[in-house]
């Protein structure tokens, strides 16, 4: 903590006062104040900056943003440092005694007097206490009458009543609680201001340095993990930990990879506590890629990938694609009791019929929702969904024996990227379709069991961003009003852009919800991963997997956007063609990190972590 002592202020003040003729001695009889001149005084910090350098002194003048604004007036010449009012001249006042007792430090004033401290920038001192002992200077005996009165951010927090040169002194001690706005006041007494030698005797304002600012989308340097090549999703654990979930080569068989899922603690180190020092490894597949991840409630690790086999592997040639799931405890052992695979080596393993798995997604009661797309050569393109028990086995209860299929019969072609369960196991399938040369989001409910809910959507299905190009809906996050927000590319014949939506449960967009036309991020590679959102506590959405468009080259970058649709234009930085955006070596998959006041861990070879 540091102290402003007043006499730094008054020092200042001080300095802006000018004096006239000499005034007649305090004990004579004559009224000093019969002459009819006025000699009250002003001064103003907008022009004072010797008095925002004094007041500054103790802290760190850097941390101020133009932070203070300083106002005083007095009724009878400057006011005083370290001394009595006095007259009207600066600098003629006598040591601060009340009631016999001199004191070193202090502000000499004269009703009707007012020092005003008003915080306007975004960066200030934090004050929490005022202290002074204050009273009628000793000077002019025992006339005079006075009220002290202090107020912060409007409110009276100290009222002397009306003081004499006869009173006792009065001791203030009082919390200001952080409070920007500060007005130490001295009024007369109600019966003129003659002889009104008031004194802020021993004044302490008691403030503390601001934090340094942390400019919101700025990397936190702190955080700095080494780079892991092949990591394609990440998770975040409640704890703070990150898991990533890629492929790498096998040693010594040339091309050949395997999967693997290692996690990082919270400063970013690999976790020697998980696996094997860090990494669990598994090999079954001579090529493939690593889809999705989640971490249930119960710790338990859930991840989806696609691997491929020979389809003769006595020649090795023209490979066959399936998609598996596997579980992991949470100490990176494989959980044995999960799964459908009856073969020995592959206990904990879920071998899904459909390659094309790219929705992951767990319900409240545990189980297990994928979805995928049919296959090119069906008549209609179609969403596929599964539900699972949580044990890895296919729920007959849902659909036809565990399968539902959304048809989108005016559709060429379709993509499913992802799945979310809402809160009463209704299950939502988003991506996109493509109908001629126009592309557009397509979402779909389906009810708890299986069948299309018709009351979403037109008959269970929501088209949004028509246009002619590519796009789809990529990642969706569930609201606590029942609304849903989506995150997705919207493509046109020029570029393809970074887009939000928020939809009302019914699957009607939001009016109230506007996004940010100008200045919009454009779409990472997709070929492999995809744009994703997260939302943090106070609402915002955060939407990664996108690059700001730069000369030359473009900048991975997230883009934050408020509740209303706007864009955040506090979060990073913008460029000369008028984009904002926090600049990251990469941009996809983005997590809130827990326990960091909502810091965000974004990239997978290559990782940042960013101030909220």
């Amino acid at each position: 903590m540091k102290q402003i002592s007043w006499w730094l202020l008054g020092a200042s003040l001080l300095l802006a006062g000018c004096g006239q003729s000499s005034p007649p001695a305090a004990t004579s009889t004559a009224n000093p104040y019969a002459d009819g001149i006025d000699h009250s005084w002003t001064a103003s910090t907008a022009e004072g900056q010797r008095i925002y350098s004094a007041l500054s002194q103790g802290l760190k003048s850097q941390d101020f943003n133009l932070g203070l604004s300083i106002t005083a007036t007095n009724g009878w010449g400057p006011i005083e440092l370290n001394t009595s009012n006095g007259e009207f001249r600066a600098g003629d006042g006598k040591p601060i005694t009340l009631n016999g007792k001199a004191y070193a430090t202090g502000l000499g004033v004269h009703a009707d007097s007012e020092i005003h401290i008003q915080a306007t920038g975004l960066v200030t001192p934090a004050c929490t206490r005022f202290q002074a002992d204050v009273g009628i200077d000793d000077e002019v005996g025992d006339q005079g009458s006075v009220v002290f009165q202090v107020f912060a951010d409007g409110t009276k927090v100290f009222d002397s009543g009306v003081m004499t040169g006869a009173s006792a002194t009065q001791h203030i001690d009082v919390g200001i609680g952080n409070k920007s706005d500060l007005r130490f006041v001295v009024t007369n007494g109600g019966d003129g201001y003659s002889y009104d030698h008031a004194d802020w005797a021993g004044a302490n304002l008691t403030c503390e340095n601001p934090p340094p600012s942390t400019p919101a989308g700025s990397i936190d340097t702190a955080y700095a993990p080494a780079q892991t090549q092949g990591v394609e999703e990440t998770a975040m654990q409640a704890d703070g930990k990150l898991l990533e979930f890629g492929r790498s080569p096998v040693p010594g068989e040339g091309t050949r990879q395997q999967f693997f899922l290692q996690r990082l603690d919270q400063s970013g180190k690999i976790d020697t506590s998980f696996g094997a020092n860090g990494r669990v490894t598994f090999n079954f597949s001579i090529a493939g890629t690593a889809r999705r991840l989640i971490v249930q409630p119960d710790g338990k690790i859930l991840a989806l990938g696609r691997g491929s086999l020979p389809a003769e592997p006595a020649e090795g040639v023209d490979t066959r694609g399936f998609a598996f799931i596997v579980r992991f405890l949470p100490d990176g052992s494989l959980d044995t009791t999960f799964g459908n695979s009856e073969l020995s080596g592959f206990e904990g393993f879920l071998f899904a019929e459909d390659e094309s798995l790219l929705g992951l997604a767990l319900s409240p009661d545990g189980q297990i929702i994928t979805g995928g797309t049919s296959a090119a050569t069906d008549t209609i393109p179609a969403y596929i969904i599964r539900r699972y028990t949580p044990a890895g086995r296919l729920d007959s209860t849902f659909g036809m024996a565990g399968r539902a299929d959304i048809n989108l019969p005016d559709a060429t072609s379709a993509s499913l990227k992802a799945v979310a369960v809402q809160a009463d196991g209704r299950v939502i399938a988003l991506g996109g379709r493509q109908t001629g040369d126009t592309a557009s989001w397509t979402v779909a409910r389906l009810q708890a069991n299986g069948t299309v809910d018709a009351g979403f959507g037109s008959g269970g299905v929501g088209t949004y961003n028509a246009k002619l190009g590519s796009g789809s809906a990529q990642d969706a996050r569930l609201l606590a009003d029942g609304q849903l927000l989506l995150a997705g590319d919207a493509g046109s014949t020029e570029e393809d852009l970074c887009s939000v939506l928020r939809l009302l449960p019914t699957g009607t967009p939001d009016p109230s919800f506007t996004p940010t036309t100008s200045g919009q991020l454009v779409a990472g590679d997709l070929t492999v991963h995809r744009i994703t959102l997260v939302t943090q506590t106070d609402g915002k959405a955060i939407i990664g997997g996108c690059q700001r468009p730069g000369v030359g080259s473009a900048e991975p970058a997230l883009a934050r956007y408020n509740t209303d649709g706007s864009q955040d234009l506090k979060f990073g930085t913008m460029d000369n063609a008028g984009t904002t955006a926090a600049v990251v070596v990469d941009s996809f998959s983005p997590q809130v990190q827990p326990k960091t006041d909502g810091k965000i861990i974004v990239g997978l070879t290559r990782i940042n972590r960013v101030n909220p």
